[in-house]
């Protein structure tokens, strides 16, 4: 059976190589963070990064349509990051 990789892995092998050549893809837009009631943690950031590449059309990882999930413990702050990519999402129309 071949190996097959989760969506986690794929975009963390593509990340670290890409954000020297495009850091501007992981930026978080300012609509978002000028929108949240509390600033990112680190876990919460890098979450919304993966979120950010897996929306870029360059990744090529974009299937419609989307269903993601955001498998993280109980207290780690998923609702704040449900409301970043809702408002990322209204921002794109």
């Amino acid at each position: 059976m071949a190996d097959i990789k989760n969506l986690y892995e794929i975009i963390n092998t593509q990340k670290e190589a890409l954000k020297n050549f495009s850091p501007e893809i992981f930026e978080i837009p300012k609509y978002i963070s000028e929108n949240l009631k509390y600033p990112f943690f680190d876990w919460q950031k890098d979450a919304f990064e993966n979120f950010l590449f897996y929306e870029n059309p360059k990744s090529k990882l974009k299937k419609s349509p989307t269903h993601l999930m955001f498998n993280m413990a109980t207290g780690t702050g998923k609702t704040l990051l449900m409301a970043s990519t809702i408002l990322y999402y209204y921002e794109q129309g």
